[in-house]
């Protein structure tokens, strides 16, 4: 699992850091959009002070956006 990885590095510093999170050919199954949500959610607690989110499809903002707000993610996307 990515956030795995994101732990991994970002668990030894003493900071949090600025995330700029790139969603081009990226996709989610709708079953999983929840779980992929409380993810992100837990990675932003501990290792972000703010998160930029970027997509060029309309279709997945949306989709992305609304399971953001459902959890009051703080991010542009």
């Amino acid at each position: 699992m990515r956030s795995r990885a994101v732990e991994a590095r970002l668990g030894r510093l003493d900071c949090r850091v600025y995330a700029i999170v790139n969603y081009d050919n990226f996709s989610v199954l709708p079953e999983l959009l929840d779980e992929y949500s409380a993810m992100v959610q837990g990675l932003t607690d501990r290792f972000y002070s703010c998160a930029s989110r970027c997509a060029t499809s309309g279709f997945l903002r949306i989709k992305l956006g609304g399971a953001g707000k459902a959890r009051r993610l703080r991010a542009y996307l």
